[in-house]
């Protein structure tokens, strides 16, 4: 076997093209010191492990997919598989990270890995897979293979990269598997000059950015897949074109898979959409169509055995597969991306399917996209202040909640009085009161102001002088602040559609609510004051008149209204079947990922304040003044909102799954949000619960 020794990578004309890796995790688990730690099925999807050291860790079935992890390192780490699966970097970035003497005991994902100046040393490739084309910025540095033992994966970019110290077998000949016990010399397999991409093609475009000179690319036989048994086929390449007879060939390769799904519809029978390695992100949800079925993993129009193509998701958490009523279909060689959705009232669903007759899974990944955090909830607003009495008027009553308008004012009493008689024998005098009753009307609500009591009927017929101030009314009582704690939900996952598995989030209790103040009560009337008496040496004079009319009473103030409870964050779930039995023929993998955070519940407020009293009608100064009004009770805060839910699986209804082999790595809940707090002392929400974070869930 010869040893062969590169000079450092090439940069021609800008090859290979970076592509930016779709995150859609968060930092829930993210630190920066693993060095020497045992990992084992922990989900890393999508997070910031920027510069994190790895180094000496044994990594069990770990995933790293779509996570930033700029300038990591994993030197001498131990990376393998666990009863869930094998650790996987699928649409990492790994710029600058280093893989020196990592012991990789199983076959591991680098399927479009951001490569930019990426270190592996010392590692047998055979155990790490790239896919057919690697994914860098040509601009600035390529990967590094030094010190290694290459295969046959991607010879056609062996003169691009460097390969330093490396051993590099003869791939001139690919339809033959290569041992790495077999490697011998270097292929001189240099990509031809029309397939160094330029212009458009050397940006990528927004179907596909992995753009490298893969024309001559073949797979060796130990890579090769099972041509597609269906009665027909079309096929789809990010490097071919839509229209009307798309597909029929792989020379004539249609551009998008749901012109490749139209195509296949029309064909009649089983049609398979042969879909080949590359990354194709959706605008909008794509529908399945009966007897038509999606195989991914095709290179240059030949299946393979492990490769994968990558379908993303439209954007705002729409699913990026859907299948209706009565259609059947297969899923095969997938990774399919979720996107993070964009409101907290809605979820983002990967995958949903409705009423399906068939539903197949065959070496599919579905990667879910992560929850909307809810917004926090205001603080209540105070409650309003009541109205004052005007004259004999009560304050009208300002409250929702009940009646809290002040009591009325007594009207004045009305008197007549007589006199007979004359100068010799002198007068004598007589009195009598008619009209209404003498006292105030107690204000409404609780506890309200009494009227003033009943007059002094000894004094009504008063001669002369003034009767004085008549009573006022009670004053009304204190609204009773708000005492019961505000609930957080019970609810951890909020509620599914039966018919259309449309989501609905669960919010948390509001606080509750202070009482109105009582109003204040009426004033009592006063008695008249006679100006008219007998005159001396003349016949009696009759004398009549109106006491001073009460005041009404003041509005009591209104309680607040309670602080409002806490939305929950929003959802995330990889796959939702809603009536919809699935069956997984091997090697379903989903990654849930992180629900959305709950939103904090609103604080409570302080009651209004009451009205005033009023002093009673013009001219009836003597008239007791009206009570005045209670102010309102002050509210508790609302219970902070749940996290967002994250389940890899939902059944809705009648559905169900074949489960093994199916890996589901459980996503994380949103972060709970917090309690309102109460006014004085109404008492403060209780905080949010976390979301329900699990493989599955049955809805009903």
């Amino acid at each position: 076997m010869s040893r062969l020794c590169f000079s450092p990578m090439k940069t021609a004309g800008n090859l290979l093209v970076s592509v930016a890796v779709f995150a859609v995790g968060s930092t829930a688990w993210a630190q920066s010191d693993y060095s020497g730690q045992t990992l084992t099925d922990v989900n890393f999807l999508g997070q910031d492990l920027s510069g994190a050291d790895f180094t000496g860790a044994t990594l069990a079935g770990v995933v790293f997919d779509q996570a930033n992890l700029t300038g990591a390192i994993f030197d001498r780490s131990t990376i393998s598989a666990s009863d869930l699966g094998a650790t996987s970097f699928d649409l990492a970035n790994l710029t600058d990270a280093s893989f020196k003497d990592v012991d990789l005991t199983t076959v591991v994902s680098f399927q479009y890995a951001i490569l930019t100046g990426t270190t592996f040393s010392g590692i047998d490739k055979s155990k790490a897979e790239f896919g057919p084309t690697l994914d860098y910025d040509a601009s600035m540095s390529g990967p590094i293979f030094s010190d290694m033992r290459m295969d046959c994966e991607f010879p056609w970019l062996f003169s691009y990269l460097d390969l330093r110290n490396a051993e590099v077998p003869d791939c001139a000949n690919l339809g033959t598997e290569v041992a790495p016990s077999d490697l011998q010399g270097l292929s001189s397999l240099e990509p031809e000059a029309t397939m160094t991409p330029s212009g458009e093609q050397a940006a990528g475009s927004d179907n596909s950015a992995f753009v490298s000179p893969l024309a001559r690319a073949r797979l060796a036989d130990g890579r090769k897949g099972a041509a597609s048994a269906a009665d027909s086929s079309i096929y789809v390449s990010p490097q071919g074109t839509d229209s009307a007879t798309c597909g029929s060939t792989y020379a004539n390769a249609c551009l998008t898979v749901v012109q490749g799904i139209s195509r296949c519809a029309t064909a009649g029978g089983s049609c398979d959409v042969l879909i080949d390695y590359g990354k194709y992100t959706l605008g909008t949800t794509l529908s399945l169509s009966n007897t038509v079925n999606l195989v991914g993993g095709y290179v240059q129009g030949q299946p393979s055995s492990s490769y994968q193509s990558t379908i993303v998701a439209p954007t705002g958490g729409a699913p990026a597969i859907a299948g209706g009523a009565g259609i059947t279909s297969n899923l095969s060689n997938l990774i399919v991306i979720g996107t993070p959705s964009t409101s907290a009232n809605d979820a983002s669903v990967t995958m949903q399917f409705i009423g399906m007759s068939g539903l197949t899974m065959e070496n599919v990944n579905v990667q879910a996209g992560t929850g909307t955090d809810a917004a926090n909830q205001s603080g209540a607003a105070p409650g309003t202040d009541g109205a004052a009495g005007s004259g004999a008027t009560a304050g009208a009553n300002k409250c929702t909640a009940s009646n809290a308008a002040g009591g009325a004012g007594a009207p004045g009493y009305a008197l007549n009085t007589s006199c007979s008689g004359n100068w010799a024998s002198g007068c004598s005098y007589h009195c009598s009161q008619n009209g209404p009753g003498n006292w105030g009307s107690s204000g409404a609500y609780g506890q309200a102001g009494g009227g003033a009591p009943q007059g002094n009927s000894k004094k009504a017929c008063y001669f002369g002088g003034s009767h004085g101030t008549a009573a006022g009314g009670g004053d009304g009582g204190t609204g009773a602040s708000a005492t019961q704690q505000a609930a957080a939900s019970s609810n951890r996952v909020g509620t599914f559609d039966i018919t259309t598995g449309a989501w609905t989030p669960s919010p948390s209790a509001g606080g509750q609510r202070g009482n109105d103040g009582g109003g204040g009560g009426g004033g009592e009337a006063s008695s008249p004051n006679i100006s008219e008496h007998c005159k001396f040496l003349s016949s009696c004079g009759v004398g009549s008149g109106r006491g001073g009319i009460g005041g009404g009473g003041g509005s009591g103030g209104c309680g607040a209204e309670g602080g409002a409870g806490g939305l929950m964050g929003g959802g995330t779930f990889a796959i939702v079947l809603i009536n919809t039995d699935m069956a997984v023929t091997s090697k379903l993998k989903v990654t849930g990922a992180q629900g959305g955070k709950g939103g904090n519940g609103g604080a409570g407020a302080k009651g209004g304040t009451g009205g005033v009293g009023g002093t009673g009608a013009s001219g009836g100064a003597n008239g007791g003044p009206g009570g005045k009004g209670g102010s309102g009770g002050a509210s508790g805060g609302g219970a902070g909102g749940n996290g967002g839910p994250s389940v890899g699986i939902v059944l809705v209804g009648t559905s169900k799954y074949t489960q093994a082999p199916t890996s589901i790595y459980p996503g994380a809940s949103g972060t709970a949000g917090t309690a309102g707090t109460g006014y004085g002392t109404a008492p403060t929400g209780a905080p949010g619960q976390s979301g329900l974070a699990q493989a599955t869930y049955q809805a009903n």
